[in-house]
């Protein structure tokens, strides 16, 4: 059965829902995992990584970003 979607966590800056992310800690765990080769932000509600050639990619949630940069890798590595 999945949580219900109701359920609220509080935390010092108050009720945080079972599905929010931290923006901050997602961000920093982007970077740590990609931060050599995409300068990785949180701007305007979406996640942005932008490459070294200028490229930007966009995911709403940390793990549609990494999607994104990990076939973005691929595509290079294919080439």
């Amino acid at each position: 059965m999945p949580p219900d979607p109701g359920l609220a966590i509080v935390s010092e800056g108050g009720p945080v829902g079972v599905f929010d992310v931290d923006q901050d800690r997602a961000t920093e765990a982007l970077r740590l995992e990609w931060g050599n080769t995409y300068s990785i932000t949180y701007e305007s509600g979406a996640y942005l990584a932008r490459g070294p050639d200028g490229q930007v990619y966009t995911g709403d949630i940390p793990d549609e970003l990494t999607r994104e940069l990990r076939a973005s890798l691929d595509r290079r590595n294919a080439s």
